[in-house]
């Protein structure tokens, strides 16, 4: 056999976002009530940080708020939290049957697989919780 592994890319690869609603910086600022170009700059500061899963989601959620003077509350925290899970984790609801026959037909072949993604920490749990 030639080749001994797949890789596939995550999003618009395996699954998509499109068609499911997405909880954007836009709802995020505006549930935190944190002007978007002030939570911007401080969101975008923690970037490389959750793409290596330096930090989760929620401490970026606290950092923010912390940057900017802003006051949470657990209660608006595990709001937004849930919020994010939520909208990820739709994008799992609905996978395509061919996706799940070629992951089939490949493990039969012996071909190992492998994701790599650019998703954060918590994307990550959302994708180890689903059927994928």
């Amino acid at each position: 056999m030639k080749h001994k592994a797949v890789i596939f890319d995550l999003y618009e690869t395996l699954i998509t976002e499109w068609g499911h609603k997405k909880y954007t910086k836009n709802d995020m600022s505006a549930d935190l009530g944190v002007e978007r170009e002030i939570f911007d700059m401080y969101w975008d500061e923690k970037e490389q940080e959750r793409y290596v899963g330096e930090i989760n989601f929620e401490d970026s959620i606290l950092y923010v708020c912390k940057s900017c003077g802003k006051c949470i509350d657990n209660l608006m925290l595990s709001s937004v939290v849930d919020k994010r899970i939520k909208t990820k984790s739709a994008c799992f609801e609905y996978v395509l049957p061919d996706i799940f026959q070629l992951l089939r037909n490949l493990k039969a072949m012996g071909l190992k697989t492998a994701i790599v993604s650019n998703c954060s920490a918590d994307e990550v749990k959302v994708l180890k919780e689903s059927e994928i």
